[in-house]
């Protein structure tokens, strides 16, 4: 029997919101960070996550349905919330390759660091840097965009991946990671940290009654008794263009649990950042762009957050 179009809609949201579910549990975004988008049928109009919603209280009314000029369409008799900001970079690709039908945009710890190092290294298409959720940003990636390219690393930031459905999207995704990972213990690996040693977890965290973070990882501690600069973009959201690391700890006034936990992920990816920065010749992110983003971060996204 014949699906209607309220049926398929309502089929391929709760792919999105279980697409987004698996990003958090495998730490491949943290809280709302990351976008995810499914194409219609037949159209170039497609499903996207909303801003600031946590991926895991979404319902299928709450999702966002865009045209291929990013204008919010009716979508299941509910009234329109606000689209990811990156919204113009999935219809782009939606535009351009017929054949892809299914698009996460992830924040993955190894692949965010192997931007950083020229696609010579990792071995990927990797994208210009510019501030998240500009058009500039929409066409870098634009441009990286070929038949035979399902990935493309965006610098400093994080990651595109393009399935044809959500299953060949969510496996491209950990292997990717995989892969980055890989690259990550054969070029960059400092002298003295073992392979087994180099992985994130919640388990790590350890939070002392003056609020300062610590993340017992070696990785973190290389860049204990230093100001760490902002390699990655979701960071100077949270930081701004540095933080002090003190004996693998960090200060973070918020008491929230998860925004600790993404916190710590945050720091940690920076670290990976940093690593594969200094081998590489790369500069942190302008004081600039840290600023921008980081006010931008404290006067609206998070607010978003907090009203959800």
């Amino acid at each position: 029997m014949t699906k209607s179009l309220l049926e398929k809609q309502i089929e391929l949201s709760n792919m999105v919101i279980e697409a987004g579910k698996f990003l958090i549990k495998n730490n491949l975004v943290a809280r709302t960070w990351g976008n995810i988008s499914c194409r219609l049928p037949l159209s170039n109009n497609f499903i996207i996550t909303p801003s600031g919603k946590a991926y895991e209280n979404l319902q299928p009314e709450d999702l966002c349905l865009l045209n291929a000029d990013c204008k919010s369409l009716e979508f299941l008799n509910c009234k329109v919330l606000k689209p990811s900001s990156e919204k113009k970079l999935h219809s782009i690709i939606y535009q351009k390759r017929s054949d892809i039908n299914f698009i996460i945009h992830t924040h993955q710890p190894f692949a965010s660091a192997m931007s950083l190092a020229g696609e010579a290294s990792s071995g990927y298409p990797t994208a210009k840097y510019a501030l998240p959720g500009t058009d500039e940003l929409a066409n870098y990636v634009g441009n990286k965009i070929a038949t035979d390219t399902d990935v493309i690393l965006m610098h400093g930031h994080g990651t595109v991946i393009l399935g044809n459905d959500y299953r060949s999207a969510m496996e491209l995704s950990m292997k990717l990671e995989r892969e980055c990972r890989a690259a990550f213990l054969a070029d960059y690996l400092p002298t003295g940290i073992t392979d087994g040693s180099i992985d994130f977890s919640t388990e790590q965290i350890h939070v002392s009654k003056d609020k300062w973070i610590k993340v017992k990882s070696p990785i973190v501690d290389l860049f204990s008794k230093q100001l760490l600069p902002a390699y990655i973009d979701d960071f100077s959201q949270i930081f701004g263009s540095e933080v002090e690391i003190d004996n693998s700890s960090f200060y973070f006034s918020n008491t929230d649990i998860e925004e600790i936990q993404a916190a710590a992920l945050v720091v940690y990816k920076n670290c990976l950042g940093a690593v594969v920065a200094q081998q590489s010749g790369e500069m942190p992110i302008s004081i600039e762009d840290c600023n921008l983003m980081h006010n931008k971060y404290i006067n609206s996204y998070s607010k978003e957050m907090l009203s959800d």
